[in-house]
């Protein structure tokens, strides 16, 4: 009766919102009760129903904020693997779809003070989200300032990797104005923020290094020396774990890139390292942590979309390619992951932004993260283009045709 009742209220979400506003907090305070169930089954349906109440009724949602968002994060940590799946799943759409402040006021209030190593890591990777999405220069006139520094630079020094990367990250886009480094330089020790900073330019890492090799290579040059150190790359993958990108390209005319080719493509992109690896710094000697580290590919296009910002030049384009290729994979597993890295990496391009990369091939390498993304999420790709500027909207209509 209570899943049948669950269902209900996400159909009235659905199709006759203006009968749950009147009174909101009352069933949200009713299905955050079940979230608790020892009934693992009607644990998650409430999970999920609090997900879908977030997606449809979104800022009309900021009053329960407060209420629900503790009971989610509990549950990262107290229930079995497939709740703690759809607790991160509703928490993401929450933080998408509420008021940014009220998201991140819950986060840094709830989240990243937990004790619960995976609590903190999940609230972590979501205020990065947010701090991405609102923008240092924005952060910095708001009251929440101070807290946010202070709780960025304590998530740099955390005892788990992943969400040390993920304070880490926050703590290098807040360096990059003024008041945030101030203010990180206030609540830091001095040795703990250069410590902070060392792990952070130690981590131009392996795959990075080679996208620069590549870009370094004349193109007129390029098929002989890949035909002569594939050996050599493939080596150094297998010391560290990496595989090679090797995909059908078809016949492609000259003037593209300088030349033609015919059948099989090998780029000198070679499948990043296990994300474990890029989360921190990588410099670790015991290559046996790498060897079984096997590559989580719904977590590399993660770790990919949040380094694309900080890339330029053919590094640039050789991720979105990266990206492009595992689109499909990590779509039929995870399309709220696709939808929240891949997407971002699309609209950039297509916004004609001015990325810092001059080449003839930035719209080719568009065209096919468009086409990629088009063909696992049909018409809502269109959907998604229609909140955009209308030149978003253009471009991708000229590219799908």
């Amino acid at each position: 009766m209570k899943e049948k009742g669950l269902c209900i209220i996400k159909q009235l979400a659905e199709s006759h919102s203006e009968v749950l506003l009147c009174r909101l907090r009352e069933i949200c305070l009713a299905v955050t009760s079940e979230v608790t169930s020892l009934r693992s089954k009607l644990s998650c349906s409430a999970i999920i129903t609090l997900g879908e109440l977030f997606a449809l009724l979104r800022k009309d949602m900021d009053s329960e904020v407060d209420e629900v968002a503790p009971v989610l994060l509990h549950m990262v940590w107290n229930s079995p693997e497939f709740v703690q799946k759809a607790a991160c799943q509703a928490l993401a759409i929450m933080v998408e779809k509420v008021t940014p402040a009220r998201a991140m006021t819950v986060l840094m209030d709830k989240g990243v003070k937990s004790r619960y190593v995976q609590v903190r890591k999940c609230a972590a990777e979501l205020l990065l989200s947010l701090v991405q999405r609102i923008g240092v220069t924005k952060l910095a006139g708001t009251p929440r300032a101070e807290t946010l520094a202070h709780v960025a630079g304590t998530l740099a020094q955390d005892c788990h990797q992943d969400t040390r990367h993920y304070g880490q990250e926050m703590v290098k886009m807040l360096l990059n104005n003024p008041k945030f480094k101030k203010l990180l330089e206030q609540s830091l020790s001095t040795h703990d923020l250069e410590d902070i900073l060392t792990r952070i330019k130690k981590k131009v890492s392996a795959w990075q290094k080679q996208c620069l090799l590549c870009a370094s290579i004349d193109t007129a040059n390029m098929r002989s020396h890949i035909r002569n150190t594939t050996e050599e790359l493939i080596l150094f993958g297998k010391k560290w774990g990496l595989e090679f990108f090797e995909y059908h390209k078809g016949e492609r005319e000259r003037g593209e890139n300088g030349f033609t080719s015919k059948g099989k493509a090998l780029w000198a992109l070679p499948t990043l390292p296990p994300v474990k690896q890029l989360s921190e710094n990588r410099a670790s000697e015991d290559h046996s942590v790498f060897a079984k580290d096997t590559t989580d590919k719904v977590s590399l296009m993660k770790e990919l979309g949040n380094q694309w910002s900080q890339l330029n030049g053919e590094a640039l384009l050789a991720v979105t390619e990266c990206i492009t290729v595992l689109v499909e994979w990590v779509y039929a597993r995870s399309p709220e992951v696709v939808e929240r890295y891949a997407l971002p990496v699309l609209w950039s391009f297509l916004e004609n932004k001015a990325l810092p990369v001059r080449s003839a091939s930035v719209r080719t390498v568009a065209t096919r993260l468009a086409l990629a993304l088009y063909e696992v999420m049909g018409n809502k790709l269109k959907k998604c283009a229609a909140s955009k500027p209308p030149r978003v909207q253009e471009s991708l209509s000229d590219i799908l045709g």
